[in-house]
């Protein structure tokens, strides 16, 4: 039984198009812990970003309350918390706006590897959601990356204490630059 516990996980992404302005909104999250609660969450929260992503006239902020508003209203514990990267790419602009909520920020590919600006705390910690919106230019060519804290969190060799690490991550992507 505990083993199983670790199998289910409150991760949780998705993408909505939108062919009308040629945008793309996307979200990308984790629910703390593991267990059947936090993948029903994590479902939750999916479904909530879904619904409030679909309608035209949203914004960031208001994606960012209306999932602070599930995790709090949902969660099975008070110390349960949800790290979330949600943003939308205008592509006839060349804009990526988005908000982290204790996420790790997205990585830009190319035309180099570079970690863009962190973010708030997570949702579900603060007696209300903090929301600082942030806008990148996007160049003629580019490629963006959304991790989950998954990626860097492993041993840099097997047995080692010593984990990767965000900015270690961002290292290993910059020796293999020329392979993405």
């Amino acid at each position: 039984a505990e083993r199983d516990k670790h199998l289910r996980s409150g991760d949780f992404l998705d993408v909505v198009r939108d062919p009308d302005d040629d945008s793309v909104s996307f979200l990308l999250g984790d629910v703390s812990g593991h267990g059947p609660e936090q993948a029903a969450l994590g479902t939750m929260m999916r479904s909530a970003w879904m619904g409030i992503a679909s309608l035209p006239s949203t914004t960031l902020k208001d994606w960012v309350s209306v999932l602070d508003y599930v995790v709090r209203e949902r969660r099975p514990t008070e110390d349960l918390f949800v790290t979330a990267v949600m943003g939308r790419v205008d592509v006839r602009r060349r804009m990526l706006h988005y908000v982290l909520a204790g996420h790790p920020p997205p990585i830009m590919l190319a035309p180099s590897v570079t970690g863009l600006p962190t973010g708030d705390p997570p949702l579900g910690v603060l007696p209300e959601a903090v929301v600082t919106l942030h806008s990148v230019e996007l160049p003629e060519e580019w490629a963006l990356l959304l991790i989950t804290d998954g990626f860097y969190e492993g041993r840099v060799e097997p047995g080692a204490v010593e984990r990767v690490g965000y900015d270690g991550f961002l290292d290993i992507l910059r020796e293999r630059a020329d392979d993405p």
